[in-house]
């Protein structure tokens, strides 16, 4: 039976089209993937049945140049030492051009012993294919004429792949003392054991062991060669181990063998354990080798107890080998020797059949379960497939033509067993999209974690700016003081020249990077909301208005101690240093007033009024409709675990959080317990409540329900016009140094400032102060001091 697969020519024009070739029965076929290459005819050598080095002849491909796919022509050498000359010559697979016009044939290894130095058809790993004369001879003609011929190599239908189950079978022998053949047979049954018995284990495959036997003329029977080599009065044989029938075993050892390995496997397979086949055949080779004198019934009985397996059904199955009766064992397995549907018959061991299909290639546990992995239904492949040794490599050549960001050292390009695939990455759970080949782009929430999401970044004179946003699932925007298209460059805004800000008669203006700094004469306090200066001290305005104002702020700042003091003593914090920080932006100063506020101040200023107008208190409706808007809540991570299961992390900021979780999340991380009454009436009294949870949610794959559960969270008050503090920040210590802690207090902080809120403070243990300083907050800024007051009793 010849195996085929498809030659694709993609130029010169008059070769375009779809050619068959036969595979060869050594090298990797590149089953389920592709290879592009442009192939080269020597004009020396040109049957490759010399050393390529000797004729001073390289086959290397240049950087960014295809593969070199080299055409040798038939005959004066075996096909193996033409392909171990091409690889060593550099090249990335031989086709052989035939010498006749003749149907294709199956490329084989040389029999053991035929060839001089045999030992290099085990090293050859390029994919090897015999094609016709005819197109050989257009490819010279074309070659001629200097014109380059390009070549697609495609194994993707050269194996059926049907379903999310392989059957495969291979027909083998007991027989260890053959040659190099036997050798590689033994070597590949040790070191594939594991994954068959895996794939088997899991219901992935379902494998099937066969041997070959032949039957004796019988006109010959009462010969010495049948008697010696044949059981059951000639019925089933096979050759003499040694060639020699005066020493050592006969052929018909070696069929008895066989005959009990194939009923072993009977007798697994009714007790469900068809597995254990693979442990009978490799332990039987290691502990009964035929040149230690121990390839007897003895030792396979002793294997065949060591594994638990019912030696009398076994016995049962190999009946009486001299009696004059046919077995229906080996006659099944000599019926299932001719070839049925699209399987030839078997004549050649060991063979590799792989749904219905021969497998041609080096008999290594890598190549083969490649190819068996390339048998199963695309995205239903076992994890085994999708292991890095089962990668092609094909990325390291020009990076498989995919997209890629050198500086953050990130690609699109992905080895798979079926080829490279270009595929925007998932990198430190940043999602980017795009095409794959040409475009990626970081995408969704921590984007601006990978490489800054590719957008503009400057620094100078100790502050720094970026043109990423969190909050934005793509794109790139100038920060506030900055113009430009937030990719490539942004460029400070002088607002003082364009005078944008700073326009009072009072005023000074002077540019800085990524601001501006405005001041007042004569002692004047500029409010920058209101671009106006105004009085530092009550003289400067109606006393009235700024004594009120005084007694709010002070009334605030007691309201803000009151609390940290409930809070210490009645939920008994353990005493530890704080600090109090403040977070500072740009825009945002430490004493940032609400407008509506000095709106009325100033109304009063300009019309030199003493009786100050205050905005009415808002509605019912008002404020239900602003708790309304603070309530968010997205995925902000999303991963896949191994069985298909999904993890979301999802943020809120307007779930319900029952008291109970937080009390279980505390002890998580170590804190002291807090009654529940005033836990509860904490989060009812906070301004914003913030969580992080985890829904794990089945997929079809897996049983279960959706759980979720709380993995963090964080809270603040406010007096819901200019301050607002942050309390509680957790983190499940099993979630800890993800950056779930920073996106959590990243996102309550932009909240805030939605909201108009830009005096936000906290009160940090001195151990993370710098995590909290990462995170724009700044201990004692302009000289304010966080003050604590407590009882002296």
């Amino acid at each position: 039976m010849v195996e085929k697969n498809n030659l694709k020519v993609t130029s010169p024009k008059s070769l375009k089209g779809v050619y068959e070739c036969a595979i060869g029965n050594f090298g990797i076929p590149k089953y389920g993937g592709t290879l592009i290459g442009s192939v080269v005819y020597p004009k020396v050598n040109q049957k490759g049945c010399k050393s390529f080095s000797d004729v001073d002849t390289s086959f290397q491909s240049k950087p960014g140049g295809f593969p070199t796919f080299l055409l040798v022509d038939r005959g004066d050498c075996y096909f193996t030492l033409k392909a171990w000359n091409a690889q060593n010559g550099g090249a990335a697979a031989i086709l052989v051009a035939d010498n006749k016009a003749e149907q294709l044939i199956t490329m084989d290894t040389p029999e053991g012993g035929n060839a001089v130095n045999d030992d290099y058809v085990e090293k050859i790993t390029i994919p090897s294919a015999l094609i016709s004369k005819s197109l050989g001879d257009s490819i010279k003609t074309a070659l001629s004429n200097s014109e380059m011929v390009n070549i697609n190599l495609d194994w993707r239908e050269a194996l059926p792949h049907p379903d999310d189950r392989v059957e495969y079978e291979l027909w083998t022998n007991s027989n260890n003392e053959c040659g190099l053949k036997c050798d590689t047979q033994i070597n590949f049954l040790k070191s594939f054991k594991g994954s068959a018995q895996l794939l088997e284990k899991q219901g992935f495959t379902q494998f099937t062991p066969h041997y070959i036997t032949w039957y004796c003329p019988e006109a010959f029977l009462l010969t010495k060669q049948c008697k010696s080599q044949c059981i059951n009065h000639g019925r089933y044989c096979a050759p003499d181990p040694e060639q020699d029938f005066n020493k050592g075993y006969d052929g018909k050892d070696v069929v008895i063998q066989n005959l009990r390995q194939a009923c072993f496997f009977k007798v697994a397979n009714e007790s469900g354990k068809p597995w254990q086949w693979w442990d009978y055949v490799t332990d039987f080779s290691i502990r009964c080798p035929m040149k230690d004198n121990k390839y007897t019934e003895e030792c396979s009985d002793q294997v065949i107890k060591s594994l638990g397996v019912d030696l009398k059904k076994i016995k049962d199955c190999v009946g009486d080998p001299h009696a004059d009766v046919e077995n229906p064992v080996l006659k099944f397995e000599q019926e299932a020797q001719i070839g049925k549907g699209t399987r030839g018959d078997v004549t050649i061991l060991p063979t590799l059949v792989i749904n219905e299909r021969q497998y041609r290639g080096k008999l290594t546990r890598a190549a083969v379960l490649k190819a068996i992995c390339a048998g199963f239904q695309e995205t239903t492949e076992p994890s085994m497939c999708l292991t890095t040794d089962m990668e092609t490599n094909e990325c390291l050549e020009n990076n498989g033509g995919c997209w890629q960001d050198k500086s953050a050292n990130i690609t699109a390009c992905r080895d798979t067993f079926r080829g490279r695939v270009c595929e925007c990455p998932i990198v430190q759970n940043v999602k980017f999209v795009g095409d794959g080949y040409t475009h990626c782009e970081a995408s969704g929430a921590l984007r601006c974690e990978m490489n800054n999401g590719g957008c503009w970044k400057g620094a100078q004179g100790g502050k720094a700016y970026s043109a990423c946003i969190d909050d934005h699932t793509k794109g790139c925007t100038c920060p506030p003081g900055f113009r430009g298209d937030g990719i490539n460059s942004c460029e400070d805004i002088d607002e003082c020249k364009e005078k944008s800000v700073c326009q009072c008669p009072e005023c000074r203006c002077k540019n800085t990077w990524g601001s501006y700094e405005c001041k007042c004469s004569s002692g004047l306090f500029y409010m920058q909301e209101n671009d106006i200066c105004i009085g530092k001290y009550s003289a400067s305005v109606s006393s009235g208005s700024f004594i009120w104002m005084f007694i709010l702020i002070l009334a605030g700042a007691g309201a803000g101690v009151y609390a940290f003091y409930k809070y210490r003593i009645q939920f008994a914090v353990p005493e530890k240093l704080f600090i109090f920080l403040f977070l500072t932006t740009t825009k945002f100063k430490t004493f940032q007033l609400k407008a509506s506020f000095w709106e009325s101040i100033k109304s009063g200023l300009i019309k030199n009024k003493t009786t100050q107008v205050i905005d009415p208190p808002s509605t019912e409706e008002e404020e239900e409709e602003d708790e309304e808007a603070l309530g968010q809540e997205f995925v902000l991570v999303e991963k896949t675990e191994p069985d298909g299961t999904i993890e979301q992390i999802i943020f809120s900021s307007g779930a319900d959080i029952d008291v109970y979780d937080i009390q279980a999340l505390c002890d998580k991380v170590g804190w002291p317990r807090r009654p529940l009454s005033k836990l509860a009436a904490a989060l009812k009294n906070s301004y914003i409540v913030a969580s992080l949870h985890s829904c794990t949610c089945p997929s079809y794959l897996t049983e279960g329900n959706e759980e979720k559960r709380l993995i963090g969270m964080a809270r603040a008050t406010s007096d819901h016009a200019f301050n607002a503090t942050i309390w509680d920040v957790l983190v499940d210590p099993s979630y800890q140094g993800q950056g779930l802690g920073k996106a959590l207090v990243e996102k309550l902080i932009r909240t805030l400032l939605q909201r108009d809120i830009g005096n936000i403070s906290l009160f940090a243990d001195s151990k993370v102060v710098e995590f909290y300083s990462n995170l724009g907050f700044e201990a004692d800024p302009e000289g304010i001091k966080g003050m604590f007051w407590y009882p002296n009793y």
